[in-house]
């Protein structure tokens, strides 16, 4: 009859087993003498089977786990001459907690704060995925940005009370990012420069047709900038600059004053930079008092009739 050895146990068992662990903590301690201990897999109940993806090392007793459903390990430890020694753990494998990973597609600044559906990308990351072809893509988040304007990494908030994922609920407990970040690209448009403002006349039959009365001082008429669909671009966008705006324009030469308007770096547009001209022309004479009659006598020479 062969002795009983004393008692073993599976020690370092986790209180949770969750889908994609590599356990490497399982120790089987006890028993008599100089023996050797081994390591299975066993059914938890008849008919119920190992899932192929759960699996043991005989030898070390490293626990890998890339299935789901419950499972006991068993431990066996053997000495010549004594009875076999053995332990059994059973656990159920838990979903593994992972956070979707969401991207927004950049738009183009509409004065919005407005996300499309279709520019929502969201999905567990490959990184957290166990087996590389798990489902992982997530539907039904919405999102909006902080503010509408243009900017580069502006604060995205999401909403995922209708978020859904195609991650199996068994393997993956997926949650969901409160924000993340995405762009809105500055509007290209194309600009027209409008003219207007006191003093500011139009002869349509010059180039430029905008003209001032030169009176010495700088000219500096308002400027109003619409895209090609008319609509008016803000004040804020731009940046606006006068040149030659002072002296009477040499038409002979072309030189005539000179608006020109900036895009704003940081602003919600962007266009080519525009201009528009205008010019400054000569007052001519003017009667600085009203003429006055003299009073003359004939002395048979050329008089002045009026003083001026």
């Amino acid at each position: 009859t062969l002795a009983t050895q004393n008692a073993l146990k599976i020690t370092g068992k986790p209180s949770h087993v969750y889908y994609g662990d590599v356990i490497e903590s399982l120790e089987a301690k006890g028993g008599t003498g100089n023996g050797r201990s081994t390591w299975s897999l066993e059914e938890s109940q008849p008919g119920a089977g190992v899932p192929t993806g759960i699996t043991i090392n005989g030898t070390s007793g490293v626990l890998t786990v890339k299935d789901v459903g419950t499972v006991t390990v068993r431990a066996e430890r053997t000495v010549p001459n004594y009875g076999t020694a053995t332990d059994e753990w059973t656990f159920t494998v838990e979903p593994k907690a992972v956070t979707a990973e969401v991207k927004i597609d950049p738009k183009d600044y509409d004065g919005s704060t407005a996300i499309a559906d279709t520019a929502i990308h969201a999905a567990v990351k490959n990184g957290d995925l166990v087996n590389p072809g798990d489902a992982s893509a997530v539907s039904g988040l919405t999102a909006v940005y902080d503010t509408p304007n243009a900017g580069r990494n502006k604060t995205v908030t999401l909403d995922s009370s209708g978020a859904s994922s195609a991650a199996d609920p068994r393997k993956y407990a997926v949650s969901y990012p409160a924000a993340t970040v995405g762009d809105i690209n500055p509007k290209q448009v194309t600009v027209t420069v409008e003219l207007s403002g006191e003093g500011l006349q139009t002869d349509s039959s010059a180039n430029p047709p905008n003209y001032y009365i030169f009176d010495g001082t700088a000219k500096t008429p308002n400027v109003t900038l619409k895209d090609e669909n008319g609509n008016t671009i803000p004040e804020e966008a731009y940046t606006v600059a006068y040149s030659n705006n002072t002296n009477v324009s040499d038409e002979n030469s072309g030189v005539y004053a000179v608006v020109t308007v900036t895009a704003k770096p940081d602003g919600n547009y962007t266009f080519t930079t525009a201009t528009a001209e205008f010019e400054i022309r000569d007052a001519g004479a003017v009667l600085t008092s009203s003429p006055q009659a003299r009073d003359l006598e004939y002395n048979g020479q050329a008089h002045e009739l009026v003083t001026v």
